[in-house]
């Protein structure tokens, strides 16, 4: 490529490589996001018109880290350890409490699944006379159980003097993330509905098989989506 034809390229691949230092990789959430910076929040993105009104987020078990940071010591991925359980739990916790009723959170069931991950983290230095700034950054999202299109997306670290510092943001960011979840679909305006695109159903139904195969879907849920899949293919 010439250096010229190179210039107009440079601010677009530099966005994609560069967010948040490139500890925010697009890829894992898919082409539907598109990211804003959002002050004390970190990086999200929405679905416009996204509306959770009765419907139930399934918290699922998170990736293994992907360590998208600089290469990192055994004490930061013990921290990252020992935060397993109390990441699904807080999550849970937070986002009941956010929604306030507009939808269920669930462990074992849902139409909606929250997907998460742990990007890099920092943890505390043992023989240190001080803690020291702890870091622990990680992904979000929210998919449809059924077509599997992305909900809504977020990226955030949070940071404390010391693991117990950091870790107590934790809680209150899950239910500010909820509360925003439900505003978004509050001010959603009424107006007549957009046709929906045509539902491939065989892909459909593959994929809730797929899930309940795994263990991720019960057999309730999966004949519930089964059945919903099958109404929206046949326009109902």
């Amino acid at each position: 490529m010439r250096p010229a034809a190179l210039l107009l390229f440079a601010p677009t691949l530099l966005a994609a490589q560069t967010l948040d230092g490139g500890l925010l990789d697009p890829a894992w959430f898919g082409p539907a996001a598109h990211f804003k910076a959002i002050p004390r929040q970190g990086f999200e993105w929405v679905r416009p018109g996204l509306v959770l009104q009765d419907r139930t987020l399934r918290i699922q078990p998170w990736d293994s880290p992907a360590w998208l940071g600089r290469a990192r010591e055994g004490r930061d991925r013990v921290f990252v350890g020992d935060q397993k359980a109390g990441l699904l739990d807080g999550l849970a916790d937070g986002l009941q409490k956010g929604l306030a009723g507009i939808a269920r959170v669930s462990r074992t069931e849902g139409d909606v699944l929250v997907e998460g991950r742990v990007v890099d983290a920092a943890g505390e230095s043992p023989d240190a006379q001080f803690s020291g700034v702890v870091s622990l950054t990680f992904d979000l999202k929210l998919v449809d159980a059924v077509s599997g299109d992305l909900l809504a997306a977020f990226h955030h670290t949070l940071v404390g003097e010391g693991e117990h510092e950091a870790m107590a943001r934790y809680g209150p960011w899950c239910a500010d993330l909820g509360r925003r979840l439900a505003a978004a679909g509050g001010v959603a305006a009424p107006g007549p509905r957009p046709a929906r695109p045509a539902l491939d159903l065989a892909a459909t139904l593959d994929r809730l098989e797929a899930l309940r195969r795994d263990g991720v879907l019960t057999e309730e849920a999966f004949q519930a989506l089964q059945t919903k899949a099958r109404a929206l293919a046949a326009g109902k």
